[in-house]
């Protein structure tokens, strides 16, 4: 997944030329995800849509992260 992370990176700021601010969240974002997947033992070959809603869910629920950051999340693994 690592090297997955590290072409996104240079995506965004290559293609994309995204803001700092932007970089930076999307990374934080992603790091959160690979989080998620190894606290679940899910290798990221094998996501499925119910791995992401779960870790959708996970964020708003345990989290408490606001709307406004979750639909940036779901944005960053839209573009990922």
């Amino acid at each position: 997944m690592k090297q997955l992370i590290d072409q996104f990176q240079a995506y965004l700021l290559t293609e994309k030329c995204v803001a700092t601010n932007t970089f930076a969240a999307y990374k934080r974002d992603i790091e959160q995800l690979e989080l998620f997947l190894k606290k679940r033992e899910k290798p990221f070959e094998e996501i499925s849509h119910a791995d992401l809603k779960e870790f959708l869910r996970f964020l708003r629920t345990t989290l408490h992260i606001s709307p406004r950051s979750l639909a940036r999340k779901i944005s960053c693994l839209k573009t990922f």
